[in-house]
């Protein structure tokens, strides 16, 4: 048996692998940026959220995430490369067609955050010239800033001011930083962990040394996954304070 069949061997349930691959937490922080985006615009329009949402939701959980399954098996999930290519090839069309729909009917501009978006996603999760966009910074630019500024754009129309330019980079920031925790708690590379010697493996994004998060007493783990939770309950409730202010209550 592998390492990682060792590491995984309680994920072997469908249900299991479908939740690990949709990423539910990390998603909805997410989410929560694209909130925060029209939170902050003089006008919310409701429609323009939703398919801001929708779009995300099958760009991001159900093709960004199956890519990036497909290109390194990184949460050992027992789905197939076939069922992999098929929720991908599903997901980015509905994306993109999403995208091209509201640059439309309300801006040509949007074009190139739909650009941008689908290159971060084929970029980062396909690792593309050899990994040099599979990084923390693409991660929190990809993930962070670009929902952010891209949500604010599509509903004032006008080019972000420095403001949410900064909050954007707030997102990226904490985007990263909640993904590393990640390591400490598992390793979702560990057949990276040892195809890479201790030294190359820090070039890994979702970390440090992947060496070192293979032996983390589970206390340590424990804790971190409390630290990840607060931090995902910080980022829900700072939206919904900040869209409930927006909204006058």
């Amino acid at each position: 048996m592998e390492l990682s069949e060792i590491v995984f061997s309680k994920r072997r349930s469908v249900w299991n692998d479908l939740r690990v691959i949709l990423h539910l937490p990390r998603a909805a922080i997410v989410y929560s940026y694209i909130v925060l985006g029209a939170a902050f615009a003089p006008v919310i329009h409701w429609d323009r959220l939703v398919w801001t949402l929708v779009a995300f939701f099958f760009g991001l959980q159900i093709g960004a995430y199956a890519l990036d399954e497909l290109k390194g098996r990184h949460a050992s999930t027992r789905f197939s490369d076939t069922h992999l290519k098929a929720r991908a090839a599903f997901g980015l069309p509905v994306f993109a067609g999403i995208g091209l729909y509201l640059s439309y009917v309300y801006s040509w501009w949007i074009l190139l955050l739909l650009a941008f978006g689908v290159f971060t996603i084929l970029a980062y999760n396909l690792e593309l010239a050899k990994g040099s966009f599979h990084n923390a910074f693409w991660y929190g630019a990809g993930w962070g800033l670009a929902p952010v500024v891209g949500s604010y754009y599509l509903h004032a129309l006008t080019f972000p001011p420095p403001s949410i330019f900064l909050l954007g980079a707030f997102a990226g920031i904490l985007g990263v930083a909640h993904l590393w925790k990640y390591g400490i708690t598992k390793c979702y590379h560990s057949h990276t962990c040892l195809d890479y010697a201790s030294d190359k493996g820090e070039t890994i994004c979702h970390g440090q040394r992947c060496a070192n998060r293979l032996v983390v007493p589970k206390e340590v783990s424990r804790l971190q996954w409390r630290i990840i939770d607060l931090e995902f309950a910080f980022v829900l409730v700072l939206t919904a304070a900040i869209l409930a202010w927006r909204l006058g209550f």
